[in-house]
């Protein structure tokens, strides 16, 4: 059988907002004291799926409305310590594939969603956080893809742009590095190349060194590997 549900909910309101649901532990104010936590879990299957947990926020149906609700995810802030993390992490699997992750902005009529990713920022001197994207390890290990996405009709398919940030006070702009990882055997190859046209003249690989106004400009150099 199916065992009962719960449900909370708030009342309907025909005029004004509808009331709030607040699931909150309590506070502790003792110095070693560590404030309670929240666990949302879901039911175990047996020979079918697990639960599932939905977080959605409300819709807005109304021709005068603004944009649907925000779901935020936000960790503890602290004073003299770092702030909370917030982890995000498939499921695992004894047999077969774990789970996966998927960051997807909205199907929009007149325009897609964004999906930003940003380190956050700091005044101090160990500087501003940090974003790694790694693929996982294994035997052979996963493969990172950047990839725009495809277009319909006669336009431009969208552009990835790779590049460091300023440095306006006597310091120096951030290095780009490509490079392959060493093997026993041979090492991997870095390849470029540009798209083909079938009506038109194919793309062009163009490599500029940078400018300087108070110096030489900067070399541009192809260098064989050596061989010992």
């Amino acid at each position: 059988g199916v065992s009962g549900d719960l449900t909370l909910s708030t009342g309907t309101a025909t005029v004004g907002d509808s009331g709030a649901i607040l699931l909150r532990s309590g506070d502790t104010s003792y110095w070693t004291g560590v404030g309670g936590d929240i666990t949302l879990s879901v039911g175990t299957g047996y020979d079918s799926d697990g639960g599932s947990i939905f977080l959605r926020a409300g819709d807005i149906y109304g021709p005068y409305g603004n944009n649907g609700g925000v779901v935020s995810l936000l960790g503890g802030s602290s004073y003299l310590h770092d702030g909370g993390g917030i982890s995000v992490t498939g499921g695992t699997s004894s047999s077969n594939g774990g789970g996966s992750l998927d960051f997807t902005g909205g199907y929009g009529a007149r325009r897609g969603g964004n999906v930003n990713i940003a380190a956050g920022s700091s005044p101090g001197i160990h500087g501003g956080g940090s974003i790694s994207i790694s693929s996982g390890a294994g035997e052979p290990s996963g493969s990172l893809t950047m990839k725009t996405g495809d277009t319909w009709g006669f336009h431009d398919s969208g552009e990835i742009s790779i590049s460091t940030g300023n440095s306006p006070d006597n310091g120096d702009s951030g290095d780009i590095s490509f490079a392959t990882g060493p093997g026993s055997y041979a090492a991997g190859d870095i390849s470029f190349a540009v798209g083909l046209s079938s009506s038109s003249v194919g793309g062009a690989v163009l490599i500029t060194s940078g400018f300087s106004s108070n110096n030489n400009g900067g070399e541009a150099k192809l260098e064989a590997g050596a061989s010992s």
